[in-house]
């Protein structure tokens, strides 16, 4: 029989994972022999790379999040934990050094919950406050590598080895890097706060997130054993789609992640504040706001005078996505 601290505990777990939930992009974990091949960018992969290399290239940004995860059947995991949620609310990333904090909305399935992440631990304040010294918790500050346990068995392993390798990214919410992107289709445009983007459906190779230069070794070790358990899950494939700005800036990811139990998670990030979103501190829930005077070159005054495109309806399918096979000796 579970327990009522052992229940608040995976509760908060699942808190956190619909917090920090940046699904990254592939069609499923099966072999092909063009499979982790790089290629010179194509036309429309070129935008998209120059866009991350400027919004990155600011240190900081704010986003807001909408998360829903459906979970599918799994053995063993009861139901009353494992039950359909909606998370939302807004966080801070900063990427010099990286560090991230996430604040559910006070509607949300798990309302109210702050977590803080860097690049090897894990601080949460609110439900299970794993990692920030309470007493019926873990020591402070847990690692990556050993919360990613705790997520599994919580979430099933499929759905929480994808909610790890996203959480082990160092570019945050985005979850973007140039040695993951290998393809870009541009499918439409639209608005986001009112500003007008293009949308392009991105392609990843998903064994060359561990390509990435900058991953500290927790996020490597995080990464690798996320890669191994989805190798042997159903995971069917994530559709994304990257919206970029008429100054080059991202502004909103969404993606649809399936797998064959039936689960999903569906994620929607609009970002803002780029460069001007303050200071996170690892272990602190409260980021220190930017200098005074401090203007992002998102601002709304400064977009409109750039571009008045009107929108249009951006289609979601994981038919135009890459297959990629999970190298484990990578």
């Amino acid at each position: 029989m579970m327990t009522r601290r052992r229940l608040s505990a995976l509760v908060g777990i699942v808190a956190i994972i619909g917090l920090v939930l940046g699904v990254v992009l592939f069609t499923g974990i099966r072999g092909s022999p063009n499979a982790h091949r790089k290629t010179a960018p194509g036309k429309w992969l070129r935008p998209v790379l120059t866009a991350l290399k400027v919004t990155t290239g600011a240190n900081s940004y704010a986003f807001n999040y909408t998360t829903t995860f459906q979970p599918g059947s799994e053995p063993g995991i009861a139901s009353s934990v494992l039950a359909p949620s909606i998370t939302s609310g807004h966080g801070v990333v900063n990427l010099n050094p990286y560090v991230m904090v996430t604040t559910n909305s006070p509607d949300s399935s798990f309302p109210n919950v702050t977590a803080v992440f860097d690049s090897t631990s894990v601080w949460e304040f609110g439900a299970g406050d794993y990692g920030t010294g309470n007493p019926m918790a873990a020591t402070p500050g847990n690692s990556l590598s050993g919360f990613a346990g705790l997520v599994e068995g919580s979430l099933g392993e499929g759905q929480g080895a994808l909610a790890m390798v996203s959480l082990a990214s160092p570019t945050g919410r985005l979850n973007l890097d140039p040695n993951m992107m290998t393809n870009a289709q541009r499918v439409g445009t639209g608005t986001v706060d009112g500003v007008a983007v293009t949308n392009y459906q991105v392609s990843i190779d998903l064994p060359s997130e561990l390509d990435q230069p900058s991953l500290s070794d927790e996020q490597r070790t995080t990464i690798s054993q996320a890669l191994a358990i989805l190798s042997q899950q159903g995971y069917l494939g994530t559709a994304e789609i990257v919206s970029i700005d008429a100054l080059g800036f991202i502004r909103e990811t969404k993606r649809v992640a399936t797998f064959a139990n039936g689960g999903s998670v569906t994620s929607d990030n609009m970002i803002s504040e780029i460069g001007c979103a303050g200071t996170v501190t690892p272990g602190d829930p409260v980021p220190t706001p930017a200098p005074p005077g401090c203007v992002s070159p998102d601002q709304p005054a400064v977009a409109a005078a750039t571009s008045t495109t009107t929108a249009t309806t951006v289609p979601m399918s994981t038919s135009t996505t890459t297959t990629v096979a999970i190298d484990n000796n990578h």
